[in-house]
């Protein structure tokens, strides 16, 4: 009997939970049209290389795949509660896999987070090469 009482309350919480996910998704998301509209400049400052592409987008996540002969770099922009999260992912061949993430809070700007994004892969570069 307190398995049931105990799923009951996971459930509820699960419920809630969704729920409120959806009301934030629809308030900061749907309402400015969507991951790609909402994240333009974002989205085409990754994608500013032939070989970038949008590769994957859902009502609160894109993905944008660079894709070399030898090395993919995958950037992941997920939306969140307080904010975005901002996750880059590369598979550099000989020089092994590598990993950044960047968290934004709501009202950051695009042309901010470029800036940070930029700056920030830039010094991993420099550390990575001397």
């Amino acid at each position: 009997m307190g398995w049931v009482f105990l799923i009951g309350i996971v459930g509820v919480v699960i419920f809630y939970f969704l729920k409120d996910r959806n009301k934030m998704l629809e308030t900061t998301v749907d309402n400015e049209g969507g991951m790609r509209q909402k994240y333009r400049d974002l989205i085409g400052w990754l994608t500013d290389d032939p070989n970038a592409k949008v590769t994957k987008v859902t009502r609160d996540h894109v993905e944008v795949t660079n894709k070399m002969p030898t090395t993919t770099t995958t950037f992941f922009i997920t939306e969140n509660f307080d904010g975005v999260d901002i996750e880059w992912n590369a598979q550099l061949g000989a020089m092994g896999n590598h990993k950044q993430n960047w968290k934004f809070p709501k009202g950051t700007s695009e042309e901010n987070m470029v800036i940070k994004i930029g700056t920030d892969l830039q010094s991993y570069e420099q550390k990575m090469y001397g």
